[in-house]
């Protein structure tokens, strides 16, 4: 004959009261790691180095630093976690992704290459990912995820109901 003994090592009952607030901590802490992952990135100074033309405009414009993304320190004080998701100023998304530079730039019309430093070359999957989009000035929203997240607590604690 052959027994068996099963034991349990967590509470249903704790497990379904708090599943929500364990996902909603999560989403607050993916969200704190693409503001340091993100700050880091610009830090290092991304792995590349200025070109000429970007240093002679920086010397027109009374800017020294010689880091991609860190001229006047604006675009990475602006990357911030909020309740709604990641806030950085929009040009920091043109920059993440690419750009053509406008007519009236000093180098009109030219393909500025992508500098990914959100969440490093996974930015693009990670955001997709997490649901998040641009909003108005600049700022990434997760309300959908976080809507998700919410009914998939729920849905959650109704199955351990059961």
């Amino acid at each position: 004959m052959i027994t068996s003994k099963i034991t349990q090592n967590f509470t249903f009952s704790y497990l379904s009261k708090n599943i929500e607030k364990f996902l909603l901590d999560y989403v607050e802490d993916v969200k704190s790691d693409f503001e340091k992952a993100s700050k880091a990135r610009i830090k290092s100074g991304l792995g590349h180095k200025l070109k000429q033309s970007t240093l002679q405009i920086r010397k027109k414009r009374g800017i020294s630093g010689t880091k991609p993304l860190f001229a006047t320190g604006n675009l990475y004080n602006s990357i911030k976690k909020t309740k709604e998701g990641l806030q950085i100023l929009e040009y920091g998304l043109f920059h993440n992704k690419g750009f053509t530079t406008g007519n009236k730039s000093m180098i009109p019309n030219k393909e500025v290459p992508a500098r990914t430093f959100i969440n490093g070359k996974t930015a693009k999957f990670a955001l997709e990912q997490m649901g998040l989009s641009t909003h108005g000035e600049g700022l990434i929203k997760g309300s959908a995820k976080d809507k998700a997240g919410i009914e998939l607590a729920k849905k959650i604690r109704k199955a351990l109901k059961r």
